[in-house]
């Protein structure tokens, strides 16, 4: 799958959770899937940190669960409205 698509699928999935469309089982099963066998590079890091946070909505311990605030943030990054930053530590 190109990667162009698989941003447009995520921003699809973060917009049905946020809008209350899909539950989070279902908008986390999906990120698992996708990730499944999938590889990516450090420049599809957006890409990956998205689908994890998805993923993270597995969770039914609300406390442990990704924010709703996080996927705002990363839904902003990948229309391109707001930067994406990770901090790597080395050791």
């Amino acid at each position: 799958m190109k990667r162009a698509q698989l941003k447009q699928q995520i921003i699809s999935k973060i917009e049905d959770y946020l809008a209350g469309r899909v539950s989070k089982q279902h908008a986390a099963a999906w990120a698992i899937s996708k990730m499944r066998g999938s590889v990516f590079t450090s420049s599809d890091l957006l890409l990956e940190d998205a689908l994890t946070a998805l993923a993270g909505l597995h969770d039914e311990e609300e406390r442990f669960a990704t924010a709703k605030e996080d996927l705002v943030s990363l839904l902003s990054a990948l229309k391109g409205l707001a930067p994406h930053s990770v901090t790597i530590i080395s050791t």
